[in-house]
């Protein structure tokens, strides 16, 4: 990152940097200190908690870290403030959310992790998860549907507690079709526009 021009300009491109083989699309850009954790996850609802410094490489080509099931899709990376402490939020494509300790995912350098939400696997529509997010011990979910938001914290938030691999529990109605779900922390002043 130091290396990119200081001057106001339109950005670099990431493709300077790395080679994307034929077909491949970015997700993210993580930046930080080697020993912060990050939650790396897919669609077919697998996870495991991962550091930065095990991500990093000098090759061009990049590094394989997650293993992808055949149809899934990896989510968006989120940072781990407190292994000990964070929880993890999955909601799924049918309206099911589950909070559970992010002590409960293992931390491993590459590999396809363990479930974190129990998906129903049907050959026509097969459920999928459609958003995560490393909820601060403190800190509130934001869950978007459409145009409409609700912040969950506190004891709403412990109504979806379980452990990991369970099915979830349904959102109220008019938030089952989650569009994306994030984590905000209390201490970072009010809550965001929740359309970013």
């Amino acid at each position: 990152a130091h290396e990119l021009p200081s001057a106001k300009s339109h950005g670099e491109p990431v493709t300077s940097s790395l080679t994307l083989p034929p077909g491949a699309s970015m997700v993210a850009v993580m930046m930080g200190d080697a020993d912060d954790l990050w939650l790396l996850s897919t669609d077919d609802g697998y996870g495991f908690v991962v550091r930065l410094e095990d991500m990093m490489t000098r090759l061009k080509a990049g590094k394989a870290i997650v293993n992808v099931g055949k149809g899934a899709a990896v989510l968006r990376p989120q940072r781990v403030g407190s292994y000990e402490t964070d929880r993890v939020a999955a909601a799924s494509s049918e309206g099911k959310l589950l909070v559970f300790e992010a002590a409960e995912l293992p931390a491993l350098p590459r590999g396809k992790g363990v479930q974190t939400i129990k998906l129903h696997r049907t050959p026509i529509a097969p459920e999928k998860v459609v958003g995560i997010a490393v909820v601060p011990h403190d800190g509130t979910l934001i869950v978007q549907a459409g145009k409409r938001f609700t912040s969950l914290k506190g004891k709403d938030l412990d109504e979806y507690a379980g452990k990991r691999a369970q099915r979830g529990l349904k959102l109220p109605r008019g938030f089952q079709t989650v569009a994306l779900i994030r984590a905000w922390s209390d201490r970072d002043g009010r809550l965001p526009d929740p359309v970013n």
